[in-house]
């Protein structure tokens, strides 16, 4: 999956507790002149997903209703990684790349669904969000435990990207079913699955009446509502440099926020640093962003999007993002720079 960066999640939690008025020398209890208002039940809970820990803070009238859409969403999420998974065998991905080549893969109906947005944000972002760059990954050895001793030489690298491109993915909606037109091509949906499970958790959680509430994934983070005591979720970015800073603070209430970095997920080869984030263009990338977070109205949205404009340039994202002004974007540079548009 790809790599985030981590969040800390501010919530302001100081509630005015009154203990009596003094009217005319009496005591009055607050319930004589204001009505006590029962405050919801905090339900926090965590699990283990999708490279990750998801952790969801949800505030509900009925606490036993709120588990119960908690393990919903968790399942939810545990199955799109068994079907997304490069990293298992015997997901629907990995029968994708093993079979898809020779004739279309049946599979369920959530591939499809991701599969045609993927589409869409390729188009979005010109091409540089791909999902087939599968072949570039395993070339910097990012999919073997073997250490890779050398950069690839042009030759390997060409003949890799001949493999990348989404125009290799046809897609039958009809037929619920996926071909591979080259038989090198192979998908990674590793840039955008964790925030398609998370709009899934969110759907779930809003279908059970849930008003307020926080998913995040490792910097993937959805805001269903506003805290009880406040009017949206304060959310504070890290500076993956010197982790003890916060670079920005961002308010969400009814969005999403993901962040994309190649901090974390790296191979060393020669001596030299690569990120898991590739460029589909040319096979490497100059690297000018330490991370990258967008806020969109869905989770997917911003999750792919952080990908793609992290391979861009700083005018390239600026057009981009003045395309797109319903977007809130805040970029930490490798020269200590910080770019936003809010």
């Amino acid at each position: 999956m790809d790599s985030k960066n981590k969040i800390n999640i501010f919530n302001r939690r100081d509630f005015l507790k009154l203990s009596g008025i003094i009217l005319a020398g009496k005591l009055i209890l607050p319930s004589k002149i204001f009505p006590i208002m029962k405050q919801p039940h905090k339900v926090l809970r965590s699990t283990f997903t999708m490279g990750s820990i998801v952790t969801v803070e949800a505030y509900c009238d009925d606490k036993v209703l709120c588990n119960l859409a908690i393990d919903e969403a968790f399942d939810e999420m545990k199955t799109v990684e068994r079907l997304m998974s490069v990293f298992d065998a015997s997901s629907q991905v990995s029968l994708i790349n093993k079979l898809a080549y020779r004739e279309a893969v049946k599979v369920d109906g959530r591939i499809i669904e991701i599969m045609k947005y993927t589409q869409e944000i390729s188009q979005r972002t010109g091409g540089y969000f791909d999902i087939t760059v599968e072949p570039l990954m395993k070339l910097y050895g990012f999919r073997s435990d073997d250490e890779i001793k050398e950069m690839p030489s042009d030759k390997k690298l060409q003949e890799g990207l001949s493999a990348v491109g989404m125009e290799n993915i046809v897609i039958n909606e009809n037929e619920s079913s996926v071909f591979l037109s080259n038989s090198k091509t192979k998908i990674d949906l590793g840039g955008i699955a964790v925030g398609y499970a998370i709009d899934k958790a969110v759907s779930i959680l809003k279908s059970h009446g849930i008003e307020s509430a926080l998913i995040n994934h490792s910097g993937d983070i959805y805001a269903i509502g506003s805290p009880p005591d406040g009017t949206s979720w304060n959310i504070g970015i890290i500076d993956q440099a010197n982790q003890s800073e916060i670079v920005a603070t961002i308010n969400l209430k009814d969005e999403a926020l993901a962040t994309s970095g190649n901090y974390s997920n790296f191979v060393m080869i020669d001596e030299s640093r690569v990120g898991h984030i590739l460029n589909p263009k040319k096979g490497k990338l100059d690297e000018i962003f330490l991370n990258i977070s967008i806020t969109a109205q869905s989770i997917v949205e911003a999750d792919a999007l952080t990908t793609g404009l992290f391979v861009f340039d700083i005018e390239k994202a600026n057009s981009f993002l003045k395309l797109n002004e319903n977007l809130k974007y805040i970029a930490v540079l490798r020269n200590g720079n910080i770019v936003k548009n809010y």
